[in-house]
């Protein structure tokens, strides 16, 4: 869906997040969407039941620090 607006000059529903990149590098752009409810949604990191590997908890604290970043 991304490489379609960027190829096609289109248009496509996508989140801050998965645009990053692009976004920094001026590939695309990102104009929020009011939603009709006013409830604000939540990001969930799932894992399994045994705990997370270490790998993974590496790579929430990474997700939470970019969005930190991104909202910034």
């Amino acid at each position: 869906m991304r490489h379609a607006a960027i190829l096609d000059n289109g248009i496509t529903f996508l989140t801050p997040f998965d645009i990053e990149f692009e976004r920094r590098v001026g590939r695309l752009v990102y104009v929020p969407v009011r939603e009709l409810a006013h409830e604000t949604q939540t990001l969930m990191l799932i894992g399994h039941e045994r705990g997370t590997s270490a790998i993974a908890s590496v790579l929430a604290e990474m997700l939470k620090a970019m969005m930190r970043e991104a909202a910034a």
